[in-house]
């Protein structure tokens, strides 16, 4: 979820990443097996998405892009981790490779329109070998 759909699923303020990583502990305790709170309504020049499980954390920091074409970051960010799995990934893996896809894809934004813009789904992404 991103901080909105965290905060009103587990019912709690999150103002600071320890914020989500209470929340993320919170969705765990419902039964989530893996949890990645989207950071991007934190106001900050880093993004910091959020990965928990019950033996790991792991925060994915990016360097915010300004542009207002976010529109579907969290779609698309959810079928990307998707993708990654199914390719055979681990989770943490795949998260991180999303992630990587969806700032580039941010990055490469059309810049359609005068509002909240789509980001460039067909934007070419390399996987440097060492992501592998």
């Amino acid at each position: 979820p991103n901080i909105p759909e965290a905060e009103n699923l587990t019912k709690t303020r999150i103002r600071v990443k320890e914020d989500m990583i209470f929340a993320a502990n919170k969705l765990l305790e419902y039964g989530a097996k893996n949890v990645l709170i989207k950071g991007g309504h934190l106001k900050s020049n880093q993004v910091e998405d959020i990965f928990v499980n019950k033996s790991d954390i792991k925060i994915f920091s990016s360097q915010r892009l300004k542009t207002k074409n976010t529109h579907g970051t969290g779609c698309t960010l959810s079928s990307a981790i998707t993708t990654f799995l199914s390719c055979g990934k681990p989770i943490k893996k795949s998260c991180e490779l999303g992630i990587m896809y969806v700032n580039s894809a941010i990055k490469t934004n059309p810049n359609y329109g005068k509002g909240y813009g789509p980001i460039n789904h067909l934007n070419p992404i390399v996987i440097n070998k060492k992501f592998r």
